[in-house]
């Protein structure tokens, strides 16, 4: 190995492109000795060296291996420095293929063309690696690479960790801000409640005395005493620090005063078009964060770049970016004088250096080193843009939520505010570059608030810009490491793999600054797992070693996937979900493509009652109530499916759901209102109460059925519409004729004084008055008894009916959620101007009521006609009843206001809920427990409300953006607060909502542990996807071409899908179904069509039989009344015809190319009873076939029903059906060759 490395030093020893890095890593790799240089020497086709381990046995029939043999003849007119760069990365990629974990490397590469996916491939590598190398950028020498390995440490997110300098004043102050530019702003002034009542109390900052160290940490001022001075001047100046008095300063148990030291990291800045080094001043507060809890800020809300890789962009939009940076952030904001005594610094200055007495100094701006920087300036940055700039919340990218499902995206990291718009093509033309509306906004408030901006770093609709460390572009819709970044990673990785002795703080340089980019494609962490361990043992001795090969192997490997260290936004989304699962003995996969349809709903034909199946196509079609999905002829339909104490034909689903329910009071003989309510759906109707129904208030019976209906739980809404006749102000009025005669009106009974009815009327008039009030009462007390807010009571009376003077309805009158909705009748439908009033607590009423009328013309008239035998005849009698639409809008209304109480929605809530909890108490007993039980059910119950058919392609992409921060999986959580802190529990996915349809089901031919087990399973499910296009489009050239399907090895193809699929058998046709089918064809005018059904029926025949019957194998037998059917060749007759003897005279020859080969057999099985003779007359030439077929179907047909609407189109077309013989007697004569004749014995 050590050879090997210092010929990779000499290669190494100057400048190359990233190409060139990996055109000679290619050539290199194949002396390596280690598995991956076997693997090398192998796939170049030069076989493994003697002793190495290998096998024989090599897969070949995937997307990987990619014989690179064939690539570089691919890449033929690139070059060989661009061949050999690609041929380097796929290298790497066959190799995790084949030789990940303990695989033994092939001894010798099969030798393979590419196929057209394996082209997309190299195609993808090739454009990858232009793309680094188009950007100029160089991967440095091994020799300026090792000095960078040794000196400087990465931290996760791939920025350096640098050591603590001593501080040179002129660098640090040229790192600053001018004077002016920097603690222009009080903290407190940006910060929400919460922590701005922590940042002005330091005290309730403090750890408990019993938290305090026993020992306080030291740190020291890194300056010379002129060196500070200087440092303490210029910070003076900018207001960076103030002075503190020496007795101030806070002081542990002991007493002793807590100091602070200070330093500088070195940074570079461009000043004056060149880039020169600073220093970034740096305050070390260890001793006083020892003594402090951090303060709860808005760190949480910190992005992470794992969930912008999760971004979506089809081909003809693009992503726009506007950028703004603060300049030295951290500098901006003053924290409150209270917070001087914990900041102080540990060196003196003389009193020259602010004008006063010597003394300590303190840094009032925002420490950099303090525990609580970042939760601080977070929250502060977060609400300049969202409150101050009005930028939505809901923008937001924080990997404390699902990414926003929006084009506009808002990404706040501390000094920086990216705005993110994903624009149509087109439009970003249009926009010629200019910034949004909330950019300018920002960009205003941080004028007025005097906050400096970077304007060097500004980007204004940018399709280019770094984002999170990263390149985002988004014209290509490319998100990945930059190019510098990925030319210094590989600088990195090149000269790790030239040092033969390595220690554990070059690795974790590697590591970190690997991750990073790893994190812009995950799938690359695979290939670190061994570097974890040698990391650990270099710990434990704390020395430096010679690598293990498999190490070296990752770190080259590293190298390699250096350029694909990127995210294609413009990735598609899969419309098919699978699933795979894997156990000990086998493995298996479903797909689902769509959501199941609602849970407990039936699949009805709309145009079909789903009770009695009459058809109610040109008719009112009343819904279930509970939306099962059945439709209804009547309303009396609709309750006998919905009522849980008789049989219905077709059973209610969801019979045990409770919908709110509306009942009608005096509804008259048709109870128009009870059926407009019914037909809106949502609502359950009570069965109306009235005389007409034989229920009578005034009765033992009525009473008790009128309180069973008001008692009713679910009882949401009640309209009463008690008798009138009495309440008219008109009574006594004397009434002009048409003849011009004027008579007495009718006796008035009652006036204002004598609201109950005058006591001197006679006894029957009494006893009318008296019953005419009770409905009264009754219908007023109960508007002033029901229940609210939970129910709403309507009453309607003619507007002058004195019923408005009752002391009740004054009493509800005075209430502000009563009001009244007066209108005319003509105003809806109605044929006469005759005003009412509807008096209630319905909110949604008077909008759809209160109508002012503008004047019909044409109405009839109101007059009153006298009778012969002297009666009177009162028009307004004629309309007692509801006009029409005026049901609707009162339904309407009601509807509407249901909907903004989610009445419906809870009542669904609920029964789902209570179906979830009932599941959960036997899943596991995390999820059993009561309180997460109850919580777990509520979300499944709010997600399920999402999983709608249609809606599955918007359910994957919130999928997608609920993924977590890191990228890689979906989880749902709830949070349950105890009393110590809150508690995250999971919650599962409803995959029982997708239709899963098993695809896959295989057992294992070699033992393995679960988890290779299961990464097998998802890769059987890939290839089959992969197979199955390729034995389609092959099945398909074949047949195009005339070639049986054994031609040039598809049999082969043919036996992998017969392994993979498991057949089933279609189930048996009934003569119900036959019948059905016939009666359709005869009605469509395709009588031979459904002759030829009939006949392939009775004779078993099978689908390629029926096909090749003509009207010449048809021999009739005049005496006998029977026919011949020829078959001129079958399955089992090897080439010889065959005849069978139909004694129905009428069937006759005809064409069907749907039915199975077998169709048929259980209705000859019952009509010739032994299954002998079936046998014989299916001419099966195995009896165990004929049997196994028999008792399949036997048992298929048990268990088969039919839906509802299946049910009715049979019995619809089977009624068409017996009209044919009536319809056949004017037919035209048939041939004399064919055998059609009277259908009554056929049909009979």
């Amino acid at each position: 190995m050590s050879l090997w490395m210092a010929r990779w030093r000499r290669c190494r020893s100057h400048e190359q492109s990233p190409s060139k890095v990996l055109a000679e890593l290619w050539r290199h790799l194949r002396s390596l000795p280690s598995k991956l240089g076997h693997f090398s020497l192998a796939s170049a086709g030069d076989g493994v060296p003697p002793g190495a381990e290998s096998s024989v046995r090599v897969r070949s029939d995937d997307l990987l291996p990619i014989d690179l043999r064939e690539v570089a003849t691919y890449l033929l007119d690139e070059g060989s420095t661009v061949a050999n760069s690609v041929a380097c990365v796929l290298n790497t990629l066959n190799y995790l293929a084949l030789c990940s974990g303990h695989a033994p490397v092939p001894t010798v590469m099969p030798e393979r063309p590419l196929t057209n996916p394996q082209k997309q491939v190299i195609d993808h590598v090739r454009q990858a690696l232009s793309h680094l190398e188009n950007s100029g950028e160089q991967v440095a020498p091994f020799a300026r690479m090792a000095d960078e390995l040794r000196e400087a440490k990465f931290d996760y997110a791939g920025e350096p960790i640098l050591m603590m300098e001593d501080l040179d004043a002129e660098q640090v102050i040229a790192a600053w801000s001018a004077v002016g530019q920097a603690a222009v702003q009080e903290a407190t002034a940006f910060l929400p409640d919460h922590i701005r009542d922590k940042l002005n109390d330091p005290r309730s900052c403090l750890l408990p005395l019993h938290e305090w160290p026993s020992r306080t940490p030291v740190s020291k001022v890194r300056a010379s005493d002129e060196e500070w001075h200087k440092v303490v001047v210029a910070a003076h100046e900018r207001g960076l620090m103030v002075p503190l008095d020496p007795e101030d300063v806070f002081k542990d148990a002991s007493g002793v005063p807590v100091l602070n030291g200070a330093g500088a990291v070195p940074k570079f800045k461009t000043i004056g078009g060149q880039k020169r080094k600073c220093q970034r001043f740096i305050s070390n507060l260890i001793p006083s964060n020892a003594f402090q809890a951090r303060i709860d800020g808005d760190d949480k809300y910190l992005p992470y770049l794992g969930q912008l890789t999760l971004l979506e962009q089809e081909s003809d939009q693009v992503w726009l970016t506007d950028s703004e940076d603060f300049t030295s952030s951290f500098n901006l904001f003053k924290i409150p004088a209270a917070w001087h005594n914990l900041m102080g610094f540990g060196k003196l200055v003389d009193a020259s250096a602010f004008g006063g007495p010597a003394g300590r100094k303190v840094y009032p701006a925002i420490p950099m080193g303090w525990l609580s920087s970042v939760a601080v300036v977070q929250a502060i940055v977060r609400s300049l843009v969202f409150d101050h700039a009005a930028v939505l919340r809901l923008t937001e990218v924080t990997k404390m939520r699902a990414l926003p499902d929006s084009g506009d995206l808002t990404v706040i990291y501390l000094d920086s505010f990216d705005e993110l718009r994903r624009l149509e093509k087109g439009c970003k033309e249009a926009l010629d570059e200019s910034m949004s509306d909330r950019h300018a906004r920002f960009l205003q408030v941080c004028r007025e608030k005097g906050l400096p901006l970077n304007e060097s770093k500004r980007l204004v609709a940018s399709t280019r810009g770094t984002l999170q460390g990263g390149l985002l572009d988004g014209d290509l819709g490319r998100y990945g490491l930059s190019p510098d970044k990925m030319a210094n990673l590989m600088g990195l990785a090149s000269s790790l793999a030239g040092h033969e002795q390595w220690s554990e703080f070059m690795l974790r340089h590697l590591v970190g600054k690997a991750t990073f980019g790893m994190c812009f494609r995950r799938p690359i962490f695979s290939v670190l797992q061994g570097v974890f361990s040698e990391i650990q043992c270099r710990a434990a001795f704390n020395d430096m070693a010679a690598p293990a090969a498999t190490v070296v192997d990752e770190v080259l490997m590293v190298l390699c996937l250096v350029p694909v260290m990127f995210t294609s936004l413009k990735a598609a989304l899969d419309d098919e979900v699978a699933v795979t699962d894997a156990s000990p003995s086998g493995g298996g996969a479903a797909v689902a493509t769509r959501f199941k349809p609602p849970p407990l709903t039936v699949d009805s034909d709309p145009r079909v009652c789903h009770e009695c199946g009459s058809d109610c196509s040109n008719r009112a079609r009343y819904p279930c109530p509970a939306e099962c999905g059945a439709m209804f002829c009547s309303l009396a339909c609709v309750m006998g499916h919905r009522d849980v104490d008789r049989p219905a034909a077709g059973e209610c689903p969801r019979r045990a759901w409770r919908p709110p329910r509306f009942g009608e009071r005096f509804s008259g003989p048709r109870a128009p209102l009870s059926h407009a309510v019914a037909l809106e759906g949502r609502i359950e109707v009570q069965p109306p109460f009235d005389l007409h129904f034989g229920l009578d208030m005034f009765t033992d019976h009525g009473r008790s059925e009128l309180q069973r209906l008001m008692d009713d739980e679910d009882l949401v809404a009640e309209h009463w519409a008690p008798e009138c006749k009495l309440f008219s102000r008109a009574r006594g009025r004397p009434i002009t004729l048409e003849d011009g005669r004027t008579i007495q009106g009718p006796q008035p009974v009652r006036d204002g004084r004598h609201l109950m009815g005058f006591p001197w009327l006679p006894h029957e008039t009494r006893a009318r008055v008296r019953q005419s009030n009770n409905m009264v009462l009754k219908a007023l007390k109960r508007g002033k008894d029901v229940n609210r807010p939970n129910r709403y009571w309507t009453v309607e009376h003619p507007y002058r009916s004195w019923m408005w003077d009752f002391t009740l309805v004054k009493e509800l009158e005075q209430e502000p959620d009563f009001s009244h909705a007066v209108g005319s009748l003509c105003c809806f439908g109605g044929q006469r101007e005759k005003w009412f009033s509807f008096f209630g607590d319905l909110p949604t009423l008077p909008q759809h009521l209160a109508i002012d009328c503008p004047g019909h013309q044409g109405l009839l008239s109101c007059q009153v006609t006298q009778r012969a035998d002297g009666t009177l005849v009162y028009p307004t009698e004629e309309e007692a009843e509801y006009p029409w639409r005026l049901c609707t809008e009162y339904a309407a209304a009601l509807t509407e206001q249901l909907n903004l109480d989610g009445r419906f929605d809870a009542m669904v809530s609920a029964e789902r809920e209570r179906y979830y909890l009932d599941e959960l108490a036997q899943s596991t007993g995390r999820l059993a427990a009561t309180p997460v039980k109850e919580a777990v059910a509520a979300t499944l119950v709010k997600e399920e409300a999402h999983l709608c058919q249609t809606e599955e392609r918007a359910h994957l992409r919130a999928l997608l953006r609920a993924a977590t921060y890191r990228g890689t999986d979906v989880r749902f959580f709830v949070e349950l607060d105890t009393e110590d802190q809150p508690e995250l529990h999971e919650v599962p996915y409803l995959a029982l909502r997708w239709d899963w349809k098993t695809i896959l089901a295989f057992p294992w031919k070699e033992d393995g542990h679960i988890n290779e087990l299961e990464l097998n399973a998802v890769a059987v499910y890939l290839k089959r996807r992969s197979l199955d296009k390729q034995l389609a489009e092959f099945i398909d050239l074949l047949y195009q071409e005339g070639e049986p399907i054994s031609y040039a090895g598809s049999s082969q193809y043919f036996r992998n899908w017969q392994r993979c699929y498991v057949p089933s058998r279609a189930l048996p046709a009934s003569w119900d179904l036959v019948e059905g089918l016939m009666g359709l064809a005869f009605h469509n005018g395709q009588r031979s069509f459904g002759l030829l059904l009939a006949l392939g029926f009775n004779c078993l025949l099978r689908t390629s039989e029926m096909l090749s019957l003509t009207h010449k194998h048809v021999v009739f037998h005049p005496r006998r009344n029977g026919l011949s059917v020829v078959i001129p060749g079958s399955k089992t007759s090897q080439g010889n015809p065959q005849v069978l003897l139909v004694t129905d005279r009428q069937l006759v020859q005809l064409a069907k190319d749907i039915i199975c080969p077998t169709s048929g057999w259980g209705y000859v099985v019952l009509s010739v009873v032994t299954v002998d003779a079936t046998v014989t007359r299916g001419r099966w030439s195995c009896n165990k076939t004929a049997r196994q077929y028999i008792d399949e179907g036997t048992a298929q047909l048990a268990h088969a029903s039919w839906s509802a609407p299946q049910r009715h189109s049979v019995r619809t077309w089977s009624r068409f059906l017996l009209r044919v013989p009536r319809e056949a007697t004017v037919a035209t004569q048939a041939p004399a060759n064919c055998a059609v004749g009277s259908h009554d014995s056929f049909l009979g």
